[in-house]
This record gives C-alpha cells, structure tokens and sequence, in this order.
C-alpha cells in the first residue's frame, strides 16, 4: 500500500495488532504493515479488520511481532540475544531439536564488534 499525493507513511491509517495469549497491544500504520502481501490484503481488503482497525495474532509472541513489525518499519531488527534455556523453556520440535518456548530474549547490540560482517567478502 503506497504513499498517495506524496504524503508519508505515518499519516496512513494506524491498526492494533492483538498479539498472543497475553492480547498485548502494538500498533502499525497501514502503509507499513502493506509491505507484506498478505497483511496489504487484510489492511486494505474490506474484511472486518480493516472496519475494525484490529488484526488478531493469536499464534505470535509478543518478541516475535515486535521483531517483525521493527523490520517492516526499518528493513532490519535487532535478533534475540541467545541465552541457556530452564528446564520449563526447553522444549523441542518433531525433529527433536530444541527450542525455547518462550522466545522473549533481548536483543543484541547491532553496533557488537563480534557481530560485524564483512558483507563485501565472497
């Protein structure tokens, strides 16, 4: 969904995004959320989000939806920070590989000198 008459993204429509279990509020404007196919047919398909103004992720944890609206707004995110799992945040997938439950870890610093990458290296 693009800028119309020159005006800016953020003087597009803003929508609540109800996220997970906990319903936690986030907000985006629609113009964002509009990078993505399939929330530009939500945000501007005439269903009863766009009349509503809400789109429900009851699936998503709130670290997850944050990451996810940060990189539609900047094209880049800051990735959880890795850290040991309890016992109760172990879990694991059919493959049997672990996973944390959980997933609300804090990010890392972008500005980490271990974190460099020289992306002009082939």
């Amino acid at each position: 969904m693009a800028s119309q008459g020159g005006a800016s993204r953020f003087g597009s429509r803003v929508f609540q995004i109800v996220v997970g279990s906990s319903g936690k509020t986030l907000y985006a404007h629609a113009d964002v959320l509009g990078k993505s196919d399939v929330l530009r047919m939500i945000v501007s398909g005439g269903g009863k989000e766009m009349e509503e103004g809400k789109i429900v992720w009851p699936d998503w944890t709130v670290g997850g939806a944050e990451r996810f609206l940060e990189w539609l707004y900047t094209e880049d995110y800051g990735f959880p920070y890795p850290r040991p799992l309890s016992e109760a945040e172990h879990g694991s997938d059919d493959n049997g590989d672990s996973f944390d439950v959980n997933e609300e870890l804090e990010a890392v610093d972008p500005n980490d000198e271990l974190l460099k990458i020289d992306r002009n290296k082939k």
